[in-house]
């Protein structure tokens, strides 16, 4: 029929679903009718009044200027946790995920290099010792020294300054 166009094709032209575009014609927000197939079918005319009826006040601004402003918002707002994250780095009150892996990794090679040489240090104390209380003790002694140095590790705030010089690419060995 002339002049009028299905619920499907009226839909998108609406913004709204092809069940909501049926509903309106029930509610009289479109003119429309069910033909004879049992099908809806929009008045263009009344397509065209509810969109003139429902266009947004025209002030000099767009769904894409308010859109811009809601992101140029949101990037202020992200360089401002940026900065501030960038800052508690520098103060030494944040440190990065990859310095914190490399100190700790660190700290473990050292303590395995301990332990790895136990043996090397033990031997020539334990030549010609037979007694297995006098060699349990010289192994327990070297062992606990070994875990005494590790419980005695600190915080050592140069060691991640450094790295972030290092990363930033302003490598500053004076720390």
């Amino acid at each position: 029929m002339e002049g009028y166009i299905t619920t499907e094709q009226a839909a998108p032209l609406i913004g709204k679903s092809e069940r909501t575009a049926r509903r309106y014609i029930k509610e009289g927000k479109l003119e429309g009718f069910k033909d004879e197939d049992g099908h809806y079918l929009v008045s263009i005319i009344s397509i065209s009044r509810y969109l003139a009826s429902n266009a947004p006040a025209d002030d000099g601004e767009t769904d894409w200027d308010e859109e811009r402003k809601k992101q140029d918002a949101l990037y202020k707002q992200l360089n401002v946790a940026l900065k501030r994250l960038e800052l508690d780095e520098r103060l030494g009150l944040l440190h990065r995920a990859e310095h914190v892996r490399d100190a700790t990794l660190d700290l473990i090679y050292a303590q395995r290099s301990a332990m790895a040489a136990l043996p090397g240090k033990l031997a020539p104390l334990l030549v010609g010792v037979t007694d297995e209380a006098v060699i349990a003790a010289l192994i327990d002694d070297e062992v606990r020294a070994i875990q005494d140095d590790l419980s005695r590790y600190e915080y050592d705030p140069a060691y991640y300054r450094k790295r972030l010089a290092e990363d930033r690419g302003k490598v500053d060995f004076d720390d």
